[in-house]
Order: structure tokens, then C-alpha cells, then sequence
């Protein structure tokens, strides 16, 4: 995105306006074939104030067209960063919220505690419950949530969303639901309370939000903030994209066009059900989960630009726009902090 200029550079467009005036003056004098010899003769007999303030007149018209071309360019540039943020980046972040924190989180925290305590998953528990332990010890910005009967929800979720014992991202998931409530649901009886409340679930709750962020991203994808390759590996810990594409080439929309598929591979596996074929509990098209880091880096990216443009932002409103960019721009970082490693997304993937 381009940049603001900074006030000082107005005294460097002052002299650039002098001089500008001069050469005009100059082009004028060939222009209308005149030496210099007959126009340094013309001068002397001019009034010294009548020459002065020709230049200055030139100087300032050409001060005053930068000036406002670099008003217009603030301006488209004020156009698109409010574009991005309100009719995609917000959106996106809003509907992705309501998804994941709220209705994967509720429905996990219902289902769970039937099958966590069987023996065949004492080890995912115990490792559930270091993860749970280190949050709430090493991670002052996060509290038990009192709003779940699980404590182990929020973990069975994290664990989802990162890569176990790094400060990751993950980039896509081979479930939407923890492994061990997935395979509990997979095997499960189709007439079953189970099953019914997955199904139910899917096509009134999970379904509806992912086709939400599918519309929001078709109408309005166009006004992506692209995120530099270097982002990308610190924030995932991987050189491409998981599908043969370095950062570097990968298209720079790469999360918005596979958020695309999944949703359109849900709607394939609906028509199954309908049909009566429920085998399969979920598309074979890999769950994007990245797409949220992603969008809300790009969200900090814009915010910036936004705060620089009016003094504030749809992000970091008017308050301390240091602690909230801080904590927006640097999700691996937190993620670190909140699991109490130190390993980098770097040495964890070498």
C-alpha cells in the first residue's frame, strides 16, 4: 500500500516549487525566442518586486498542485483501507469469531466429557491437562474460562489451531474437531443422541457461519491486503503452503481461495447425506484454519495505515494503539507466551 509523506517533506517541495518556477520562467523566455542577453537587458529595466513575485506565483501554483495531488492520493488511499476493513477484514474476523470461540468451542465443551475419561484417551488428557496448567501459570493475559463446563476445551481447541509445542500456526487441519471426539463421532451410531446432535449441529450452526465467510470473501476478496512471504513462514513455520508453492509464489489470496473450496466441499458432502450416504462426517477438502491469522494480520496491516491516515481505526479505536497492535500484529508471539515455549516456528520445523 503506499505510504504517507511525512510534514517535513513540505520544505523539500518548497525548494522544488522555486525551483520549478525558475525553469519555467526559462522554457517561457525560448519559448517566446528570447536570449538571455535581451533578457537580462529586459530585467534591469524591470521592477525588481514585479519579477519576484512572478516566480513566487509560479513556485506556489506548482506547491499547491502537489498538494493536492498528494490530497487525492490520501484520499483513494483513505477509500481503500476503509473498503478493506469494513466490507472484508471485519467481517471476515467477526464471522470466524462466532465459528470458532463460540459455537466449535460450546459444542466441544457439551460433547466431550462422555469420552475424555475413557481409558483409550488417558494420554490425550493428561497432555490436555499440562496444556491447561501452563496457560493459566505462564500466560497472565488468559483466564480459566468460566463460560465452559470443560476446563480442557479451550486446550482440545489450541491444539487444533497450532502446532503442538511450538509458537505456530497451523495452516490447515485434517479435523474441525478435536481427534478423539472425531473418530468417537465417526464410529458412532447414525440413529444415536451422537450423531444427531453433529448433524444438527453441521447443517444449523458450523455450516451457515463457513458459508457466511464464503460470501463475504466472493463479493469482497478483491480488496485483500496482501501479507509479505516472510510473515507467512514466521507466522506458520513453513518455507511453502502445504501445496508444492513456496510463500513466495504462492498467490497472495491463497487462504481466501481455499476457505472457497471448503466451503463448496461441505455442500457436496450435505448432498451425500441427503441422499441417505452418511459415512463420512466431514469434506475431504482439509479444514483452513490458517485463514484467521492470516486475515487478522492483514487486518493490523491496514489498522496501521488507517490510525496514520485519521488517528484511529476499526482495530485499535482510540485507545493505546501500541498494546493492541503489538498483540494483533504478533499472534505467534502470544501463542507462545500462552503455552510456554520457546521454541521459534523455524527450529520447531527444521
Amino acid at each position: 500500500m503506499l505510504q504517507t509523506r511525512q510534514p517535513r517533506q513540505m520544505a523539500v517541495y518548497s525548494a522544488y516549487a522555486v525551483a520549478g518556477g525558475s525553469i519555467a520562467i526559462t522554457l517561457m523566455l525560448r519559448h517566446f525566442g528570447i536570449t538571455f542577453a535581451v533578457a537580462a537587458n529586459t530585467l534591469l529595466s524591470w521592477d525588481y518586486g514585479n519579477a519576484i513575485a512572478a516566480l513566487v506565483a509560479v513556485g506556489g501554483y506548482l506547491l499547491e498542485n502537489m498538494s493536492t495531488r498528494k490530497a487525492q492520493r490520501q484520499e483513494k488511499q483513505m477509500e481503500r483501507v476503509e473498503a478493506q476493513s469494513h466490507e472484508l477484514l471485519v467481517p471476515v474476523t467477526v464471522q470466524f469469531q462466532g465459528l470458532w470461540i463460540l459455537a466449535v468451542h460450546s459444542f466441544v465443551d457439551k460433547q466431550s466429557e462422555q469420552f475424555i475419561d475413557k481409558p483409550e484417551h488417558k494420554e490425550t488428557k493428561r497432555r490436555l491437562e499440562m496444556m491447561s496448567d501452563t496457560t493459566l501459570r505462564k500466560a497472565s493475559m488468559f483466564e480459566r474460562p468460566f463460560m465452559l463446563n470443560n476446563s480442557l476445551t479451550s486446550p482440545m481447541l489450541m491444539d487444533i489451531m497450532t502446532v503442538p509445542d511450538t509458537m505456530c500456526w497451523r495452516i490447515a487441519s485434517k479435523t474441525e474437531l478435536p481427534k478423539f471426539l472425531h473418530d468417537e463421532i465417526a464410529k458412532s451410531d447414525r440413529e444415536s443422541d451422537l450423531w444427531n446432535d453433529y448433524e444438527m449441529f453441521i447443517r444449523h450452526t458450523f455450516l451457515p457461519l463457513v458459508t457466511n465467510i464464503a460470501d463475504i470473501v466472493h463479493e469482497h476478496g478483491h480488496l485483500m491486503e496482501p501479507v509479505p512471504a516472510s510473515r507467512l513462514r514466521e507466522m506458520y513455520g513453513k518455507e511453502s503452503n502445504g501445496y508444492g508453492m513456496r510463500w513466495e509464489i504462492s498467490p497472495r489470496s491463497f487462504f481466501y481461495s481455499f476457505w472457497l473450496t471448503y466451503s463448496m466441499s461441505w455442500n457436496e458432502l450435505i448432498a451425500k447425506w441427503d441422499d441417505g450416504n452418511k459415512k463420512d462426517i466431514r469434506p475431504y477438502v482439509n479444514f483452513p484454519c490458517g485463514l484467521m491469522p492470516f486475515n487478522v494480520e492483514a487486518q493490523s496491516i491496514v489498522a496501521k495505515v488507517e490510525q496514520e491516515l485519521i488517528g484511529m481505526s476499526q482495530m485499535h479505536g482510540h485507545g493505546d494503539r501500541k498494546d493492541s497492535a503489538d498483540m494483533a500484529s504478533t499472534p505467534s508471539k502470544h501463542l507462545g507466551e500462552k503455552f510456554g515455549s520457546r521454541r521459534s516456528c523455524d527450529v520447531a520445523n527444521k
